[in-house]
């Protein structure tokens, strides 16, 4: 009965990334047909999802009284219900203790995986949708004369714009809870890269995320070394090679990777080239600008085609730009070739400054008391 709740999660996950992708499109009939598809297959997935609930409700009001059903989750009530079945037994107190604790960590790995799966869309990426659609959510609210303030101008607004408020809401709060994660994955591995340097907590977001992209990418933790002789991982040759390739897969347009010659050249003689994954390309395309005279400006203009990048003036101008839908870029693309190890070294510098200040205080502070102490 309850076999199909994890096919529902499913299915309206792929259902909001779709809508995701069509909703900052431009309007278009084709567009609304399709957000209307969406939200009929959305409807029936959410009945579907409150009659599994009310299902669940009758099942532990008959066998589990005592539980107290306001205070679980419906993923908890479905749960209890399911390992119910599976096991042909009711739970002690310990064993539902259990199956909360399993399922809260089946759902942190979910979250982890799809964010793992998706790298493409690292933190910049992820807060220009915030951005985007909090500008979004606000031109509706403009344009449907709502004030929150008045609960009665709401009334007015059409129910489409409404849903599109609410969706363009749930979207922003994903996307914050994605960050709140990926901070605290970053946060795991740089304990694990570095874990003597107490500096690393004083980074922001965007530059533990350097880190970690220059640990995937040169396959080692940067050292003071590395900053003074940068690694090079791909030859002069090899990188006009892979640019040239990259240039030709872009140009051809063709729908399927498995088509295209091109694609299949680079994923057999670079196998370690992650073709699909948007930050280890990034990289790569930051270590060509590092050695662009050896490449050649032929071959630099490929790249930077291939990238979408744009020729900032400075890098004022570089930091102030703000993110294309399609393309991840992030102050990292830059067609002056804004160095990657400078920012790194930048970000150290800082992340060291706030230890210090931050030791300084502490001891400060710790000082006073002792003072208060003595009297």
């Amino acid at each position: 009965m309850f076999v199909n709740y994890e096919n529902i999660n499913t299915r309206k996950l792929q259902l909001e990334k779709w809508q995701s992708r069509i909703e900052f499109q431009k309007d278009t009939i084709d567009k609304y047909k399709i957000l209307n598809r969406i939200e009929k297959e959305t409807d029936i997935l959410n009945q579907d999802e409150f009659i599994l609930e009310m299902e669940a409700n009758r099942f532990l009001d008959k066998y589990y009284p005592k539980l107290n059903k306001s205070e679980l989750t419906k993923d908890q009530k479905i749960e209890v219900v399911d390992i119910t079945v599976s096991q042909n037994k009711l739970l002690s107190t310990n064993d539902i203790e259990t199956v909360y604790r399993e399922l809260e960590k089946k759902q942190i790995e979910n979250d982890l995986n799809i964010l793992l799966n998706n790298r493409p869309k690292f933190v910049l990426a992820l807060q220009q949708v915030i951005q985007n659609a909090g500008m979004k959510f606000e031109q509706l609210r403009v344009k449907s004369g709502i004030n929150f303030a008045d609960p009665a101008s709401i009334k007015n607004a059409s129910d489409k714009d409404l849903k599109q408020m609410q969706f363009l809401l749930k979207q922003k709060e994903n996307m914050n809870k994605s960050l709140e994660l990926i901070n605290r994955l970053y946060d795991y591995q740089l304990s694990e890269m570095y874990p003597n340097w107490d500096g690393r907590k004083y980074l922001t977001l965007e530059e533990k995320e350097l880190f970690v992209m220059a640990e995937e990418f040169y396959g080692k933790n940067l050292t003071p070394k590395d900053f003074i002789n940068p690694p090079r991982k791909y030859s002069k040759e090899e990188q006009k090679e892979i640019i040239t390739y990259l240039y030709s897969i872009q140009n051809n347009k063709i729908e399927s990777n498995s088509d295209d010659p091109n694609y299949q050249f680079l994923q057999n003689k670079y196998p370690d080239f992650q073709l699909q994954n948007q930050s280890y390309k990034q990289m790569f395309y930051n270590e060509c600008m590092r050695y662009r005279d050896e490449i050649g400006q032929d071959t630099i203009d490929q790249l930077q085609r291939i990238f979408n990048v744009l020729p900032y003036k400075n890098v004022e101008e570089l930091q102030s730009d703000s993110l294309s839908n399609s393309i991840p870029n992030s102050k990292l693309i830059s067609s002056n070739g804004f160095d990657f190890f400078s920012i790194l070294e930048s970000a150290i510098r800082e992340a060291d400054r706030k230890w210090r200040e931050d030791e300084f205080e502490q001891r400060n502070k710790k000082k006073k008391r002792q003072k208060g102490m003595d009297r």
